[in-house]
């Protein structure tokens, strides 16, 4: 009985440091891939122009996309596709085509700021803070060119 104890112990203890030793893998490879992601993002703000330097972190890109998803994904969509979950269908943010502003960093903070009169656009600027609108406008220039899913059609005129 007391072997069987023995043997169950040392098969339990072989598992659980095969498993730490796993679990340790997987995290670094996990923050492996999470460095590349990283470096990533950092490159796509590295083109763009029209974003401050200052504004160019992956912790404004990760509290932008935050920020997105509670304010905008309502009629935007959850990659800026448009189309939105709401009654309020906001239009693709991803592809070329804008029907108010061009396109760039200060257009998208100005729109978000101050709405579109005559449209389902609020103006957030006196629900967010200044910096936050920022931290949007980044984000969304960082989907600028991607391709989601079911992603509304195009609206507007072209942007080159």
């Amino acid at each position: 009985m007391k072997t069987s104890f023995l043997i169950v112990l040392g098969i339990a203890l072989g598992f659980g440091i095969i498993g730490y030793f796993v679990f340790k893998e997987t995290e670094k490879i996990s923050q492996s891939s999470q460095h590349k992601n990283e470096a990533v993002l950092l490159h796509r703000l590295e083109l763009l122009p029209d974003v401050p330097d200052a504004l160019k972190t992956t912790d404004v890109a990760q509290d932008g996309r935050l920020l997105y998803l509670t304010s905008c994904e309502r009629c935007h969509g959850t990659q800026a596709q448009g189309g939105g979950k709401g009654h309020e269908k906001g239009p693709n943010l991803t592809d070329n085509y804008w029907l108010h502003g061009n396109g760039d960093f200060n257009s998208i903070k100005l729109i978000i700021m101050d709405g579109l009169e005559g449209t389902a656009m609020p103006g957030w600027k006196n629900r967010l803070q200044d910096d936050d609108i920022a931290k949007i406008a980044v984000y969304i220039r960082l989907l600028q060119g991607t391709t989601p899913p079911n992603a509304a059609l195009p609206q507007g005129r072209k942007i080159d």
